[in-house]
């Protein structure tokens, strides 16, 4: 953040302004099984288990709602009773969170090149799709932080044949398909990286 310019440091700040404001103000679904799959399974918190929501379960894994059943509760026993708080304290804490991500990987990605960053820091905060997307509780919400990851420590393996990236890429796939089980295919991308590095001795690290 030291070396950002005014311009990108109020980019960052307004975009997560709009993301939190987007959470708090916006909490209706856009999506039947936003509702179905996640939302009726994590508020009210006080009258949920996380045995309900294994027992319930669908075509889904119960991962997702798990893990977001996890943060209302934990809401709750701070006193946050009301059903509509619960749910936008947990859109905030997406949004911030899918924000943050996005953030760091453009930070990271264009560091030498101030006009880019602060093209990528405009569009992430303030392209109108994206304040409502990244405080969504749908599971390609959930995933696309962690592929976005997976995709630059990719990139770096790619450049710089590090294995440590490789590892890195190869986690961080790991919980974008716990939450979207169709992120898996991108495995076939992160092999074919060593098979035209042709460092085969990399597919056991």
């Amino acid at each position: 953040m030291d070396n950002l310019n005014k311009r990108s440091k109020w980019f960052i700040f307004g975009g997560a302004v709009l993301i939190i404001f987007t959470a708090l103000v916006n909490i209706g679904i856009i999506a039947i099984d936003d509702y179905a799959c996640i939302i009726s399974k994590i508020i009210p918190a006080q009258n949920l288990t996380f045995d309900q929501v294994v027992a319930e379960r669908d075509i889904r894994s119960p991962i997702a709602p798990l893990v977001l059943l996890s943060v209302t509760k934990v809401a709750y026993w701070f006193g946050v009773e009301d059903p509509a708080w619960q749910l936008r304290l947990l859109l905030v804490l997406i949004g911030i969170s899918s924000y943050a991500s996005f953030c760091w990987v453009g930070l990271s990605l264009f560091k030498k090149d101030k006009a880019k960053i602060e093209w990528f820091l405009f569009l992430s905060g303030f392209y109108f799709i994206c304040p409502l997307i990244f405080t969504r509780p749908l599971i390609e919400s959930l995933s696309a932080p962690f592929l976005t990851l997976s995709c630059f420590f990719s990139q770096k393996y790619w450049d710089k044949s590090q294995r440590r990236s490789l590892a890195l890429a190869l986690v961080f796939l790991v919980f974008a398909s716990i939450f979207r089980f169709q992120s898996g295919i991108c495995l076939t991308a992160l092999l074919g990286l060593i098979v035209l590095k042709k460092n085969l001795k990399d597919l056991i690290f």
